[in-house]
């Protein structure tokens, strides 16, 4: 079956998401603000309804914004609207606060991170971290470095009350992460090893991961990041 193309995908959604599509495209564009004033109500609770299911509401809001049009929107949509891109900053804010954190103990501990997936793109991709909600922390260790790094997140409160780092080691050859929540401000870390989980641990493509990396100020610490045709593989 050949793949089927962008216009015959784009006539199979629904009113809404087409809606909601053609504003993010514009982003902006002219004409925003008269699609927006022909709009019907229920079709404005079925775009807000899509947008926050996958995450771009803050995106919808800086289109709308951009193109004038924000004020012709329903006063219940412009205030969601207004109220997701706010707490996405503020969130994003304090997870960035986390990171320079994590990345100072570690490097300290002269243990290097790779700062993967929301952390990178928030800053790569997006003209501002408001727009794009990130759900946890994502960073690449070294292998052979897992144990000291666990050890020094719960310096950091981040794990349970016992520190496990001992016992991390019998992980490597099962998993390829470890989820650790901070114990007081909930924050969900994921620590890396690998970017997949045995049998396939493409140790030779991790490697080259490692030498290609560069350095990149990640929010306002210091760290690495994979290179750009690495990036945009993982993604």
């Amino acid at each position: 079956m050949g793949m089927q193309s962008p216009s015959y995908v784009h006539e199979r959604l629904n009113p809404g998401a087409r809606a909601l599509l053609g504003f993010l495209r514009s982003a902006g564009g002219p004409g925003v603000a008269a699609r927006v004033r022909e709009l019907p109500p229920q079709a404005w609770d079925e775009i807000l309804t899509i947008a926050l299911r996958h995450g771009v509401a803050p995106l919808l809001h800086r289109a709308l914004q951009s193109g004038g049009a924000l004020a012709e929107a329903p006063d219940h949509v412009r205030t969601r609207l207004e109220e997701e891109r706010h707490a996405t900053a503020l969130l994003n804010l304090r997870k960035y606060g986390e990171f320079r954190r994590i990345a100072q103990a570690l490097r300290e501990r002269n243990i290097p991170l790779i700062a993967l997936k929301g952390l990178h793109l928030a800053e790569l991709v997006y003209p501002d971290i408001s727009l794009r909600p990130m759900s946890d922390l994502d960073i690449l260790v070294p292998r052979l470095q897992l144990k000291q790094t666990v050890a020094a997140l719960h310096g950091l409160d981040y794990g349970l009350d016992e520190d496990l780092s001992g016992a991390v080691n019998a992980m490597l050859d099962t998993k390829c992460g470890v989820e650790l929540v901070h114990r007081h401000m909930g924050v969900l870390l994921e620590v890396h090893w690998s970017l997949s989980e045995p049998p396939k641990r493409y140790a030779a493509v991790i490697e080259d991961i490692w030498r290609s990396a560069v350095p990149a100020r990640v929010g306002d610490a210091d760290a690495l990041v994979m290179s750009p045709e690495y990036v945009l593989l993982h993604v």
